[in-house]
């Protein structure tokens, strides 16, 4: 294996001042959520499934938020873009489901258990009979899933739990006209579709691997911090955009938040503009011809 980029070059310690700067903001903008939840708690009489939701989703965005930045620190940045998307789905549908019906936020409740029982259909079926689990367990799961079918009117081959099939960009979309705001299509824009493609299995997360093997070369570290402290900024956008959801929808001050979503912006800019000019600065100028050597 060759590595050519030994040292510390001054463009990577600007990308580790720009991710100090992007982590602290993270943590302030996961403090708010996580205070505006224990308000929402505090504030209502009896805790309803929405609210619930709510409080729980923050809690759960804080576990991803912790797991990305602990695979920040080794560099793993398609992993830690996957998990971005996790908190992107579970923020535009925890949002959706505040404005569906009762009958629609109980498919949702209660799909897990069936999506269980497919999914050991889809196995037997696959497998032509040849894989099979214990029959105490498939009875259990039958059961769990009819218990659901039973508590929600879903059927035992729904493999959605929303109601019109809407896809996550219609959700998005009826959260930001609920709201008369942009934020949520925004957020699918600038996260969802980049983290998707390190979900789906695209080339792209076979590249530097591919790079390794016919050439021998691994991933410049300025390339590799440029791209954590991209998902790191991405963590705080969609930390940001659940903070002014709550904000709008109980009222709560946005001064803080609009103060640290500036900062953040203008800390990513930095981070980005800084690894454009190093990419520049690398490039043959316009005119010339590379020089190749030939062998003796």
């Amino acid at each position: 294996m060759t590595n050519r980029h030994v040292g510390v070059s001054d463009e990577l310690r600007v990308q580790k001042v720009c991710q100090q700067q992007l982590r602290t903001i993270e943590m302030k903008l996961g403090n708010i959520i996580a205070g505006q939840a224990n308000a929402l708690m505090k504030r209502e009489p009896t805790v309803t499934e929405r609210s619930l939701l709510l409080v729980a989703t923050v809690a759960k965005l804080r576990e991803c938020a912790s797991a990305i930045l602990h695979l920040g620190k080794l560099g793993y940045v398609d992993e830690m873009s996957i998990l971005l998307r996790t908190m992107v789905e579970l923020t535009i549908n925890v949002c959706y489901l505040q404005y569906a019906s009762d009958e629609e936020l109980s498919r949702y409740l209660h799909h897990d258990p069936i999506a269980g029982y497919i999914a050991l259909q889809d196995m037997s079926r696959a497998s032509k009979g040849s894989m099979q689990v214990p029959h105490e367990l498939a009875t259990r799961v039958k059961q769990m899933a009819t218990d659901a079918k039973n508590s929600s009117g879903l059927l035992l081959d729904s493999r959605v739990w929303n109601v019109n099939r809407q896809t996550l960009h219609q959700r998005a979309s009826i959260v930001d006209e609920k709201t008369d705001r942009t934020d949520f299509a925004g957020m699918l824009a600038l996260v969802y579709v980049t983290a998707s493609g390190y979900v789906h299995g695209g080339y792209k997360t076979l590249h530097k691997h591919a790079l390794y093997l016919t050439h021998g070369e691994v991933d410049h570290p300025l390339r590799t911090m440029f791209g954590v402290n991209n998902v790191i900024h991405g963590v705080g956008y969609v930390q940001l955009i659940l903070a002014r959801y709550f904000a709008g929808r109980f009222d709560l001050s946005t001064q803080l938040i609009n103060e640290l979503a500036q900062e953040g912006e203008l800390i990513s800019n930095t981070s980005h503009r800084d690894y454009q000019l190093h990419r520049k600065s690398k490039q043959p100028k316009k005119g010339t011809r590379l020089q190749t050597k030939t062998p003796e």
